[in-house]
């Protein structure tokens, strides 16, 4: 019976010994969210300088989604609250002060940050605007990284001077703390200041761009009158910070217009392919300047009455077709992405076309338009 009641107690030592171990296993925290997307916020004056498309472009090369919202003001505890979505980064760029922009990232925890400040020296200008988006895309891969970050109570000191319009002066570059290998050797301050000026003399890299869009156009040919006319157009092409090249087709139509000539009314239309380059400036601006040339070719639809009664027989309907070359040049205005462009242009007829009354077999000129067409546009893209 001694042995049968021992029997009957090894089990239970067994698992109360299992329940024990069990009890002391240490926790094991679930792994982080994969962080699959930026999503900064424009606070206060540095909404509306057109940041959005600038901030895309160069954050592109990361493969991660960018997405950008606006903000009058930044409630500071919404950077130290846990985000609703554990796959995104947190950024939010301010201005405490006219000549200096604050970027503040938070992780999706609020357990990391970092603060980096961007001197703007007029402001956000074309060169700011350049200097924030490079500070912006070498702070963003280092907090991804997890190389750099800002401790929690210099987060909240930099919140506070932001919300007071103080400035504060920027952390050196050794304060940042590496998240996890505190052994990992810092670079030097020669290291750093090379590695700074490496960062803002990089190119800012380059993306496919195409943009539909509407055309309304008029032009001048002198005394075959002052046609005009609707069409739609594609560009493509390659697009910087400051500056874009491309190609571009558009199809248009001339609404019939009259010409009076010596006894003869005409009705001119005309449908139209033209096919050329177009440059601009200032890309990815509010406003810059754009060029264009090409070659196009134009199905002129003429129709001839007489007039007056001085004994002209019209001929039938005529049918012209014309080649032509063009150049334009105008600046143009984007809000968000919608881009509209003013314009001024000549249009060049590589033949030259007249138009005559014949008596007794003897031909008179009586109407030749202008062998160089002054003409202006305005157009409508979506970019």
């Amino acid at each position: 019976m001694k042995l049968s009641a021992a029997l009957v107690c090894i089990p239970w030592v067994s698992l109360a010994a299992s329940l024990s171990a069990a009890a002391e296993l240490p926790a094991v925290e679930a792994p982080a969210t994969a962080i699959e997307r930026f999503h900064i916020v424009l606070v206060g004056a540095v909404r509306g300088h057109g940041l959005e498309r600038l901030f895309a472009e160069w954050l592109e090369p990361s493969g991660l989604e960018v997405s950008v919202v606006e903000r009058a003001t930044l409630d500071e505890r919404t950077v130290f609250v846990h985000d609703e979505d554990p796959s995104r980064i947190r950024i939010w760029i301010t201005l405490p002060a006219p000549a200096l922009a604050r970027i503040t990232f938070a992780d999706p925890r609020a357990e990391r940050f970092l603060v980096r400040d961007v001197a703007l020296e007029g402001s956000l200008d074309e060169l700011g605007r350049e200097a924030l988006a490079q500070v912006l895309v070498a702070a963003a891969q280092a907090f991804r990284e997890r190389r750099e970050s800002t401790p929690r109570e210099e987060v909240r000191r930099a919140l506070a001077s932001s919300q007071a319009g103080e400035e504060l002066p920027r952390p050196a570059p050794a304060a940042a703390v590496p998240a996890r290998d505190t052994t990992a050797p810092r670079k030097s301050a020669p290291d750093e200041e090379r590695a700074r000026t490496e960062s803002a003399s990089a190119p800012s890299p380059a993306r496919l761009r195409w943009a539909p869009g509407a055309r309304y156009a008029l032009r001048v040919k002198g005394p075959e009158g002052v046609s005009h006319g609707l069409g739609a157009f594609l560009e493509g092409g390659m697009e910087w910070s400051v500056a874009s090249v491309g190609l571009a087709a558009e199809a248009r139509y001339e609404f019939p217009h009259r010409a009076n000539a010596e006894g003869v009314a005409l009705s001119i239309s005309s449908v139209a392919l033209h096919f050329g380059v177009v440059a601009a400036l200032g890309s990815q601006r509010n406003h810059g300047w754009a060029a264009e040339m090409g070659t196009g070719l134009e199905r002129v639809a003429i129709e001839v009455h007489a007039e007056g009664g001085g004994g002209i027989e019209p001929r039938s309907d005529v049918v012209d077709r014309r080649a032509l070359v063009y150049a334009g040049f105008g600046p143009y205005f984007r809000w968000r992405h919608v881009r509209l462009g003013l314009g001024l242009r000549l249009d060049v007829p590589l033949a030259k076309t007249h138009y005559d009354v014949v008596t007794d077999g003897e031909a008179t000129v009586v109407l030749e338009p202008w062998p160089v067409q002054p003409g202006a546009f305005v157009t409508v893209a979506w970019d």
